[in-house]
């Protein structure tokens, strides 16, 4: 289950983003509809025994272009060898590649570059 977290800066930045994975992050049709190509790679390397794990969730990430947090999702499948295979999704407003925030308890506003805080709003599925 994911979270509903409400982000918010002292420079009155603020956003709210469905942030985690929900039930449809290991249904692989799900998945394919956002990450199609993707899908295709892991359904090979799953038909021939290789994946130990696969998930989609939405990641807090920021968009250098448009200034803005999202909450975006990426798919990421293991492999039994551990080689990890990772996809982000792009940017929603501007289409530009987007950049995963490390530290997603407290992200620098992308506005004016202070650590942000955030409350929990509520989950999502």
């Amino acid at each position: 289950m994911g979270e509903i977290r409400k982000y918010a800066c002292i420079c009155g930045y603020e956003r709210e983003l469905f942030t985690g994975g929900g039930l449809g992050g290991c249904n692989v049709r799900h998945i394919a509809r956002f990450f199609p190509k993707e899908v295709q790679a892991l359904e090979r390397e799953r038909s021939e025994g290789r994946i130990s794990r696969y998930v989609m969730e939405n990641e807090v990430s920021v968009c250098q272009n448009c200034r803005e947090l999202y909450a975006l999702p990426a798919f990421s499948y293991t492999r039994k060898d551990g080689y990890t295979c990772h996809f982000a999704g792009s940017c929603p407003d501007c289409g530009s590649s987007v950049a995963r925030v490390e530290d997603e308890e407290r992200p620098e506003c992308p506005k004016c570059g202070q650590r942000m805080q955030y409350l929990v709003a509520g989950d999502w599925d």
